[in-house]
């Protein structure tokens, strides 16, 4: 069962009559259902938006011009909630074609504000007493029909979003942190995430590999460049066709005959059917080939904090001294006050002004309330 309030959309024409419905909204609430948990290449399955006291969830898979969103959605006038939406603006802009403007992100409005929990369902509990049912977290939203219940489950996501809007608009204004949360905000609007890329050399940050000798390392790599053969082909996430511990396993025992491979765990019967000679296959000729060396390190072409000299590593290890303590005196996350990156990025530069300062990368907001502390603490 769904409320009278929700809306389940999946044709054009009930997509423009959204579109129509949300250029009188005051205030807008968006959220997505995805299938990162199932898929090789993440994509948008459903749509959820909230406006005028009603929830539209969208079937994203439907529908292949999403236009009809985008005139209110990229209004400045008109703010946009979602909660934790990095990922959301980012698939949003990249599957629907869809830019979000005046953005507040309830998540980030939160933490600035020094919220000891920022999900939305424990938000939702302490300051409403809404329980939010956690039976279709991992939904697979590329499944149809939907049931109602699920349809119901994710208008929730965006029905309660003005509310905490409101709550935390208040809060920030009364700490004086609305400057830091419209500089968030702005960044968030610009997320892009890069495109998803395969280094066959990642096998070496599974767990337990670098215990692995020559040939271990040589039947792990092969197992896994496989692995993504197979889950890019048939768009199923990696984990689903095989789990990190399986490969490893393999790669350890070294199976020879099928007798052997029916006995790993973690093989699924579907795998071991579809991929078993050629699993048997890859391994006998990874220890024909004979040891592979490990990977080489590589640079990301950042300094990274334990490249830095003495002198410069000490002042590095004082500032985050300071940060510490300035975060539990303002109540928020170490984070929050300045990123680790930002203050590797100050040392470096070691800023001797407020104008150098802003030239390092430090926000306007960010110098104003911290600037003269930082400037002290970078002195020698």
């Amino acid at each position: 069962m769904t409320s009278p309030s929700v809306h389940w959309v999946d044709s054009p024409r009930e997509l423009e009559r959204v579109g129509r419905r949300l250029e009188g909204a005051e205030v807008i609430s968006v959220d997505t259902e995805q299938d990162s948990f199932y898929s090789y290449r993440t994509k948008v399955c459903v749509v959820q938006i909230g406006a005028l006291g009603e929830e539209w969830v969208i079937d994203a898979l439907a529908l292949d011009d999403f236009s009809a969103l985008s005139a209110p959605l990229r209004d400045p006038d008109i703010p946009t909630i979602l909660h934790a939406g990095e990922n959301d603006v980012d698939l949003l802009r990249k599957n629907c074609g869809l830019e979000i403007r005046g953005l507040f992100d309830s998540m980030a409005a939160a933490a600035i504000s020094g919220a000891s929990r920022t999900g939305l369902a424990p938000l939702l509990e302490e300051h409403f007493g809404i329980k939010i049912e956690k039976k279709y977290q991992r939904s697979d939203w590329r499944k149809r029909p939907l049931v109602g219940e699920q349809i119901e489950y994710a208008a929730l996501d965006v029905r309660y979003l003005p509310a905490l809007r409101e709550l935390f608009m208040r809060r920030l204004a009364e700490l004086g942190r609305e400057a830091e949360a419209h500089s968030d905000f702005a960044r968030i609007e610009q997320v892009a995430h890069p495109l998803r890329t395969f280094d066959p050399d990642a096998y070496y940050q599974i767990k337990d590999a670098r215990a692995l000798d020559g040939v271990g390392r040589r039947i792990l790599r092969d197992l896994f460049v496989f692995r993504e053969a197979i889950a890019d082909r048939e768009d199923r996430a990696v984990f689903r066709i095989c789990p990190d511990h399986a490969l490893l396993a393999l790669a350890q025992k070294r199976p020879r005959h099928a007798g052997q491979l029916n006995r790993f765990r973690g093989l699924s019967d579907r795998f071991r059917q579809r991929s078993g000679r050629q699993l048997l296959e890859l391994i006998a000729g990874a220890v024909e080939r004979g040891p592979l060396d490990p990977p080489r390190a590589r640079s990301s072409g950042q300094t990274q904090p334990f490249q830095l000299d003495g002198s410069l590593k000490k002042k590095y290890d004082r500032l985050r001294r300071w940060r510490t303590g300035r975060a539990v005196v303002r109540g928020v996350e170490p984070g929050r006050v300045i990123p680790n990156a930002m203050l590797l990025q100050v040392v470096l530069e070691e800023p001797r002004s407020t104008q150098e300062l802003l030239k390092a990368g430090l926000e306007p907001w960010r110098v104003k309330e911290y600037g003269e502390e930082l400037l002290i603490q970078l002195k020698p």
